[in-house]
């Protein structure tokens, strides 16, 4: 029975701090791999679909104790929630203690929470700090290797962090630290969730009704901006999306249609932001929902954005911090959102207002949207923001081209041209490989035929050079199936979680690497321009966060979960043997060729990537003829070795 097995609290306390003790005098922070409380890797919780997002819905699940937890069970249907009542150890897992609200306590060991830190102890005991309250869907209860019961979680989406309100000036000073150190999910998680905590509860009403009295005033554009930005800060709000459907609709597009959505776009992005002014008087809801009730409209949408703008001043200023986040992030779509929320609530903050003219610029700008660009710099009013952004749009201009620098980590007899458009590559079905790239186009030696920026990486890396001849895997041994067997391996499958739980894009990119049945499947593949990743995409709804809750999935593929995952970090990771390795997804495309017709490097960081993520070239080695497949090396393997893990017969 589960009284068998229970430790007490301080029997369970005092145990884990002299383990604690003991293992801080063998481990260093260089070498956070010495140390694993978790058991062996093949007894663990299986696979569940139900995490695919970061937002489960707690009131379909029953709640149960620690008492409740029955040994390598999985509690389907279930969570638990309760406190971290210990300082947590960090190396390969993170190790704490949980305590429920009847006094229950277990061991909690967590797999893939922490990227690549300078300090791991910090970092976890920042995460997961004594006092946090977190909810753990679907608990796996299993024996650790010191005999002890614990859940385990291997699925960072499977847990989420119980509200609690922190002071405003402590959550900026945290957020400035975790930016500062480029911690950048962190920060958002930080921003994301005080966001998302009743505090803000009647700025998302004030806004919904604001887009309910610009729809009778048949100011359907601004009920739009107004129902998107209350699913920046709450992205399940089922009044903002059917505020946002019925504005659409009205406007003569299809909420769900691919191409109307592309031609929404256009129609938004060609609106001019009108900021209503509000006199000295203060409104409040009611004043507004009185206004409404008599059909007054327009004074209701004013007496909306005086109420909005009595309280708005910490919102807007996290808004403008999670866009800031995101854009060091690549989630563009969430910039845009947040900027756009931000300006929709504050009408009087000069301050305020220029930073979301900039940010929302910006956004632009690094997507090479210029021409939208310029459209939003004429509301900014501060010349060195001003002279920011033309800087940063000239960079833009130049980030999918081949920099001179880049010459000297290719053979120098072979030198580039210029980036080639993606149109001259296909991606296709192959003959007993599946899938592909082939040209469309002839090819000459030295065109560049990929720029691509990684979707995730194991920490930010710092060194460049040619990779073409390291393994597409960066292992330090070879392995079949889909094991991961390196440190960075393990930092990136913890990264891709990180983003995932926030980036509903990333996923539905991701998801395209599954569409690899060529011999029952013969259905039309995403073009490369579609797969890459520092694009605007225009499937996505206008000025709306790339949250999961909301990105539509139009690929009709199966959920994200973690076995997928790992086989995704084991079969396409570019990397070093003896170093950190990223995600690309266009890159995974190419396959291998044991006489390549092209050779694939890191590039060095441009200007316009301030996160320091590396990008991925691709470039020919000699002229191609349409047609033929391009391939690059992956690696010194077997023919054993390349048949066993990806299939490849030689």
């Amino acid at each position: 029975t589960q009284s068998t097995w229970v430790r007490t609290k301080p029997e369970l306390v005092m145990i884990f701090e002299k383990n604690q003790k003991r293992a801080k005098r063998v481990i260093t922070v260089t070498d956070s791999k010495s140390i694993d409380f978790s058991t062996a890797a093949s007894v663990k919780k299986p696979s569940s679909d139900l995490m695919t997002t970061s937002s489960v819905d707690k009131t379909k699940l029953s709640p149960i104790y620690i008492k409740d937890l029955l040994l390598f069970h999985t509690a389907k249907g279930c969570y638990i929630e309760g406190t971290l009542i210990v300082e947590p150890d960090a190396g390969a897992t993170i190790v704490t203690i949980l305590e429920d609200d009847k006094g229950g306590v277990i061991k909690l060991v967590l797999n893939n929470f922490l990227s690549t830190q300078s300090d791991i102890y910090k970092a976890a005991e920042e995460k997961f700090p004594v006092g946090a309250r977190i909810c753990i869907f679907e608990p796996y209860c299993k024996v650790l290797r010191d005999g002890d019961p614990g859940i385990r979680v291997d699925n960072p989406l499977e847990l989420n962090f119980v509200h609690s309100s922190t002071a405003f000036d402590e959550i900026r000073a945290k957020g400035k630290i975790m930016f500062h150190d480029k911690r950048y999910v962190d920060a958002l998680e930080l921003y994301v969730n005080e966001i998302r905590g009743d505090k803000y509860k009647e700025v998302t009403a004030l806004l919904n009704n604001r887009a309910q009295s610009n729809i009778k005033c048949s100011q359907f554009k601004a009920a739009i901006l107004d129902a998107a930005a209350v699913l920046s800060i709450d992205p399940g709000n089922e009044t903002a999306i059917f505020r946002y459907k019925d504005a659409t609709r009205r406007l003569g597009f299809s909420y769900s249609d691919q191409e109307s959505i592309r031609q929404l776009w256009t129609v938004m992005c060609d609106f001019k932001w009108p900021l209503v002014e509000c006199g000295d008087r203060e409104g409040t809801k009611a004043s507004g929902t009185r206004a409404f009730k008599k059909r007054k409209f327009t004074a209701s949408v004013l007496e909306y954005t005086r109420a909005l703008t009595k309280e708005s001043v910490e919102i807007c200023v996290l808004l403008n911090n999670v866009a800031v986040v995101a854009l060091n992030l690549h989630m563009f779509h969430t910039s845009l959102a947040c900027a756009n929320s931000a300006l929709r609530i504050n009408n009087e903050s000069d301050v305020i207002n220029n930073k979301s003219w900039f940010l929302m610029a910006k956004a632009f700008a690094m997507v090479g949207e210029i021409e939208l660009s310029n459209k939003i710099a004429g509301n900014i009013v501060r010349d060195d923001c001003i002279s920011k952004l033309k800087s940063l749009q000239k960079s833009a201009i130049v980030d999918k081209r081949v920099f001179p620098m880049q010459l000297k980590f290719f053979d120098r007899k072979l030198g580039l041209n210029d980036i080639i458009a993606v149109e001259a590559l296909k991606h296709d079905y192959i003959a007993n490989k599946v899938r592909g790239i082939v040209a469309v186009k002839p090819l000459k030696r030295g065109d560049v035929l990929l720029n691509e920026h990684a979707v995730a990486s194991s920490n930010n890396m710092r060194d460049t050079g040619i990779d073409s001849n390291e393994s597409l895997k960066g292992k330090t041994m070879f392995s079949s199936g889909d094991e991961i067997v390196t440190f960075h391996q393990k930092e990136l499958l913890s990264s891709l979680f990180a983003r995932l739980r926030y980036d509903g894009l990333l996923k539905r990119k991701i998801l395209y690497l599954q569409q690899d049945t060529a011999s029952t499947n013969k259905e039309p593949l995403d073009d490369i321009e579609a797969v890459l990743w520092r694009v605007l995409d225009k499937d996505t709804l206008p000025f709306v966060p790339q949250y999961p809750e909301i990105v539509q999935d139009y690929s009709g593929l199966t959920h994200l979960n973690e076995d997928y995952l790992r086989g995704l970090v084991s079969m396409n990771a570019f990397g070093k043997r003896f170093g950190s390795c990223s995600l690309y997804l266009s890159a995974s495309f190419f396959n291998h060729g044991d006489n390549p017709n092209c050779a694939h490097m890191i590039s060095p960081i441009s200007p316009v990537n301030e996160i320091g993520d590396q990008r991925k070239i691709i470039c020919a080695i000699r002229d191609i003829d349409i047609g033929e497949e391009l391939t690059i090396l992956y690696g010194y393997f077997t023919r054993e070795e390349l048949h066993s893990k990806w299939g490849i017969n030689l």
